[in-house]
């Protein structure tokens, strides 16, 4: 086990170079305008919205995201997920409750996890960074107003959430998120890799090939709950 924790350590240590080489680590996050799919994604959040409500609107019930993950993540207060895609493999059944998403979804290069994530009122989640460099993007889909109750923190920077709008940053950048309202706020993500070229693309993507057999059993175990949750609603 060590051993493979030590490989898996220098696996991470070879991205991380490979990644700096193109997009050096920085203490903000990035302009979501600087990702080329992105403005498209933004365009559908009227469809995504709209699925969103239909999805609530039937009493579907998700999943808290330690089960999903199979650990636990540290948030103070309820945090749910729905996940639509994780790995190369889809959660068929909340697919198909949302096609118009999944449609984005599968326009999205390099992709590796997609979905919904939810955070109850009054939740926050402190102060952490994810296990390598990925591209986060996320885009707000109901967020509860006052405006800047919900909100991120990416190192020292404070991104405010609203209906429709945009982020993106490195989740191996500290980051840290609080929903002080006393409603759900819904938001819309996605993580890829790294638009690197030739050989270092080459082998960005086979280092997230391995990374991601640590992730193998996530679709699998969402949709478990999802089927002891809401059966075959």
């Amino acid at each position: 086990m060590e051993r493979i924790e030590n490989t898996l350590a220098k696996l991470v240590d070879l991205d991380r170079w490979l990644i700096d080489r193109h997009f050096p680590m920085t203490n903000q996050s990035i302009d979501p305008l600087s990702i080329p799919w992105a403005p498209a994604v933004a365009a559908r959040w009227p469809d995504i919205r709209r699925e969103l409500d239909d999805l609530l609107a039937t009493g579907i019930q998700m999943p808290d995201i330690n089960e999903v993950m199979g650990e636990e993540l540290g948030a103070e207060g309820p945090w749910t997920t729905y996940i639509l895609f994780s790995f190369g493999s889809w959660v068929e059944a909340n697919a198909a409750r949302c096609p118009a998403t999944a449609e984005v979804c599968r326009g999205i290069p390099d992709l590796e996890i997609a979905g919904f994530t939810v955070l109850d009122g009054g939740t926050h989640i402190p102060l952490h960074r994810g296990p390598f460099r990925a591209l986060r993007y996320q885009l707000g889909v109901r967020v509860p107003e006052p405006i800047g109750a919900c909100r991120l923190q990416v190192a020292d920077e404070v991104i405010v959430w609203e209906d429709g709008k945009s982020l993106a940053f490195d989740d191996a950048c500290e980051h840290e998120a609080w929903n002080d309202t006393d409603e759900a706020r819904y938001v819309f993500f996605v993580q890829t890799r790294w638009p690197l070229p030739g050989w270092e693309g080459v082998a960005h993507r086979a280092i997230h090939r391995v990374l991601a057999l640590a992730a193998r059993s996530v679709p699998a175990k969402a949709e478990e709950l999802d089927h002891a949750l809401n059966g075959w609603r």
